[in-house]
């Protein structure tokens, strides 16, 4: 959870709305399950995707929406050269 807010940025700024949403929609299911009203937090593990359907439904739009956000990424990067690179 600790990297959450800089992941949903770099879909802002990379453009990929589609992403930014299942980055959403992932840490929503993970705070409503391992969130406690006090504040505490449960442990979690990647191993909770394979006994939470919910999760698993998300992590395989995440899957399948990964190699476009790649090539959008790596688009974006060609075609902005100067903001990632100083070529001298």
């Amino acid at each position: 959870m600790k990297v959450w807010n800089e992941m949903k940025s770099g879909m802002g700024f990379f453009g990929d709305i589609e992403m930014l949403h299942i980055y959403e929609e992932l840490e929503n299911l993970i705070v409503f399950k391992n969130k406690l009203p006090n504040g505490h937090w449960l442990a979690a593990s990647p191993a909770d995707v394979a006994t939470d359907q919910s999760l698993m439904n998300c992590m395989n739009t995440y899957k399948r929406r990964a190699p476009f956000t790649i090539e959008q990424i790596n688009r974006f990067i060609q075609n902005n050269q100067d903001m990632f690179f100083k070529i001298e």
